[in-house]
């Protein structure tokens, strides 16, 4: 009642964002969230929702080495395929593994019940054509095994937003950072829109990094090499 609603639940514990839920605007949704979240452990929290980007900061060393927009799995129309037809065809790309493929960054799109009914809202089925440009999202969740994309926006990162990460990074007192944030735009200041850090990860997943779908990729493997070889 004190933050008001809309919100995110979340265990305390992580599961890949699999027990998230968010943009709650209900106390009926509120309870089932908190059930949910309660599958992986009875302490939950609540935190006020941030509509925006999912973004991923990697620092090494105190720099910046790596900087990532992450996106639902999504399909976009060409018209003249159906949705089906489109998530068949961005499978097609050697890089997307199966969901249950470790040694993946990428993963096929999955057409789950919550893609079928996401597309239901819109009024559209997987035979729904969609007119060339037009984007629709098979998750409300950035769910890499499920097909999330990964943008890479290393080199666009504002001024501001590089020294407060950097600062972040400093605080943690880690050689190696990955910093969650919400923002609706990383190449304008967080002085200038509604943001907030999600996290800190003192052992990041990398991988995301070196295999974006655009963007170039990013060498935090051979950053964090370097760093330890320095030191030696």
């Amino acid at each position: 009642h004190d933050i008001g609603f809309p919100v995110v639940v979340k265990p305390t514990d992580g599961s890949l964002s699999k027990h998230t839920v968010c943009n709650i605007t209900t106390e009926a949704a509120l309870t089932k969230a908190i059930q949910i979240a309660q599958i992986v452990n009875p302490v939950f929290i609540v935190e006020e929702f941030i509509n925006g980007h999912d973004y991923r900061i990697t620092v090494v060393d105190g720099t910046i080495v790596a900087a990532c927009r992450r996106e639902p799995p999504n399909v976009i129309g060409d018209g003249s395929h159906s949705i089906q037809a489109l998530i068949e065809i961005k499978n097609h790309d050697p890089l997307r593994g199966t969901i249950e493929q470790r040694n993946s960054t990428l993963h096929r799109l999955v057409i789950s019940p919550k893609a079928v009914a996401l597309l239901a809202e819109l009024k559209l089925t997987l035979h729904s054509v969609l007119p060339r440009g037009q984007k629709v999202y098979l998750q409300s969740k950035v769910i890499l095994a499920a097909g999330a994309d990964i943008h890479d926006v290393t080199d666009d990162v504002h001024p501001d937003n590089r020294a407060l990460f950097e600062q972040v990074a400093k605080l943690c007192q880690a050689p190696l950072i990955g910093i969650d944030v919400i923002a609706q735009d990383l190449t304008t200041t967080y002085r200038e829109q509604n943001c907030a850090i999600l996290e800190v990860n003192s052992l990041p997943y990398i991988d995301m990094h070196h295999y974006p779908v655009t963007g170039h990729p990013r060498n935090v493997a051979g950053a964090i090499l370097d760093l330890a070889l320095s030191e030696k």
